[in-house]
This record gives C-alpha cells, sequence and structure tokens, in this order.
C-alpha cells in the first residue's frame, strides 16, 4: 500500500491509500485530479499547476464501442518535469525529458476548449457564423503544429514508428497520420458536401506524394504502415496538406446555417463507393456508414476538428520520442 499525501488550499495534510508514487519531494498545486486506474509515477523535483488532471483511465474512441471498451495506462512523469495550469495528462505517457516540451505531448486544453465552443456556437443560427470562425482559427493553430513538424524532423522521422505495438493513434507514423487526415478530409469536403472534385485528384496528388494507394488507409497494420510510409514524398504530401487546408476553409466559409441539417443522400454514397477511396478492409468500409449517417453539422465536428486534434496529438507524442534518441 502506498500513502499519499499533499496540502490542501488550507494548509492541511490530506492522504489516502492510492496507486500514485512519488519518488522524491515534488511540488502539486490545488485542484489537481489523479485517475489513478494504472500506476502514476511521479519523479522527484516535478512541478505539477492548478488543474492539472492525470488521467490514466480512458475508453474506446469510435461510438459503437465507447460503451464497452474501456481503456487504462500508466503515467510516469521523470524528475523535474513542470506541467503549467490545466494541463491534462493522459494513460500511456512516458516522459525521458525535462523541459517543456512534455506538456505538447498530452490533451491541448485550448484546443479541446476551442473545440467545445465549435460546437455549440454551431447548434445555433444566431452563432453559427461565429462558429465557423472559430473553427478556423482552431485549424489555423492546429495547421501551426503540423508545418513544424516538417522543420523539426528528418525524412526517416516521419516514417518511424516507436511504438508499433501500443494501441492508439501513436502505433502509427507521422507520414501515416498527415495522409489519413487529409484523405479523410479531402473525401469529406469533396465527394460528401461540395460534391465536386478532390484535391488527390485535380492535383494529381498521387503521383506526386508516390502513394501507392488513394485510400484513407484505415486497412493498413503495423509494417504495412511503415512501408507505405517510406514511400511517400513528404514535400509533396505537405503541399497536399496546404491545397486540402485551403480548399476546406473555403467550403467551410461558403456552408450557412441551413446547409448544416441536410444528410448524405444516397446518390453521394454511391459516388463515394464507386471512386474506391475507401478500402473494403472491415478496418476502413465502416467509414462510409460513419460518414454517410452524419448531417452536415456532424461531419463538420468529426473529420474538419477533432479528427486532426487526436492525430496530432498523437504525432507530438512520437516527434518526442524520436528527438529523445537523437
Amino acid at each position: 500500500m502506498r500513502i499519499v499525501w499533499s496540502f490542501s488550499p488550507k494548509n492541511e495534510m490530506v492522504y489516502r491509500l492510492v496507486d500514485i508514487h512519488f519518488h522524491g519531494l515534488a511540488v502539486i498545486n490545488y485542484n489537481v485530479i489523479m485517475l489513478d486506474t494504472s500506476p502514476i509515477n511521479i519523479g522527484a523535483g516535478a512541478f505539477i499547476g492548478p488543474g492539472v488532471c492525470l488521467a490514466c483511465s480512458g475508453h474506446a474512441i469510435h461510438p459503437s464501442q465507447r460503451s464497452r471498451v474501456l481503456t487504462s495506462a500508466p503515467i510516469t512523469l521523470e524528475e523535474n518535469v513542470w506541467l503549467g495550469a490545466n494541463v491534462t495528462v493522459v494513460g500511456g505517457v512516458f516522459n525521458q525529458e525535462t523541459n517543456l516540451k512534455f506538456m505538447e505531448v498530452f490533451m491541448n486544453k485550448e484546443w479541446s476548449e476551442m473545440n467545445k465552443t465549435m460546437q455549440l456556437q454551431i447548434k445555433k443560427k444566431d452563432t453559427f457564423s461565429t462558429g465557423i470562425d472559430t473553427l478556423l482559427t482552431l485549424r489555423e493553430e492546429l495547421m501551426k503544429q503540423i508545418l513544424q513538424f516538417k522543420t523539426e524532423l528528418s525524412f526517416d522521422d516521419f516514417s518511424a514508428m516507436p511504438y508499433m505495438n501500443a494501441k492508439g493513434y501513436h502505433s502509427k507514423t507521422i507520414a501515416y497520420s498527415l495522409w489519413h487526415i487529409f484523405r479523410i478530409e479531402d473525401i469529406v469536403a469533396h465527394t460528401l458536401i461540395s460534391d465536386d472534385e478532390q484535391v488527390l485528384f485535380k492535383g494529381d496528388y498521387q503521383r506526386r506524394i508516390n502513394s501507392p494507394i488513394i485510400t484513407t488507409a484505415n486497412e493498413l497494420v503495423k509494417e504495412e504502415i511503415s512501408e507505405f510510409s517510406k514511400k511517400l514524398s513528404i514535400e509533396e504530401l505537405y503541399n497536399y496538406i496546404i491545397d486540402v487546408d485551403t480548399s476546406t476553409t473555403q467550403v467551410l466559409k461558403a456552408l450557412e446555417y441551413s446547409d448544416i441539417k441536410e444528410k448524405i443522400t444516397d446518390e453521394k454514397r454511391k459516388q463515394l463507393e464507386m471512386l474506391n477511396v475507401v478500402s473494403g478492409d472491415e478496418n476502413a468500409y465502416w467509414l462510409i456508414d460513419y460518414w454517410c449517417g452524419k448531417d452536415v453539422k456532424g461531419l463538420i465536428q468529426m473529420p474538419f476538428s477533432r479528427h486532426w486534434i487526436m492525430h496530432i496529438e498523437a504525432c507530438l507524442k512520437i516527434r518526442d520520442k524520436q528527438l529523445s534518441i537523437k
């Protein structure tokens, strides 16, 4: 058994039996939450700011699994880590660095809050245009991080799989994740919403990127992901990313509130199936049912925002691992 103690705002000592392990003196500020469904290890000299959440517990992402698939993974904070106010650390994080890059691996509070605000705003007619502006601002912030990868990482880093056997988006590669994010966005924005030609085809990007596939790549696993990533031209992949982002921005700016309740028609579904941009593999084909079961508002809420956040956070974890071994 472990007895963990801290001080309340009234300077009263509080203790209880938990699965939290301190390896030396650490500073824990007020209103810190630790969901210790797995072990939490905190190194000597750690500073944890107010409102921080260390969450070992989690659940599946897809709605069909969310209510029945629960997850839990340990969290380890090494010596002298500093977590600023309101940082959220998710299960599975193991920090070997002792600088502020550590904060970037976790659920970015600002991104999360902007996404929540946007979702509330687009639901109402009088705040819809403000919601689109919030979404575009969020995407600008996320794009800055995507572009930063290109300045920080080598070609080999983009195809590295340091967490191949892990469960989660960080088990992929950064190159895969970027392809996956923007193929899904390209498909949804153009085939399902605007009903026009995808950027991939219009810009001849399959040839330019040297991609062996035109799908979302959901069907690929482990070594297949690695081999796929090594074939891609990162320079042309980034050109594709920028073109898709630019075209999606135009699509979003053109939307009216009356458009967001429109359902995906059977004709658009058939067109999507004919393009063969979603693999028939069971790990991929569910996407068609998922997208076509949404209205335009539902599509805005996932592929254009939340989907970016989840994969970029996974890329940050891969990035930090790659930089730590150099």
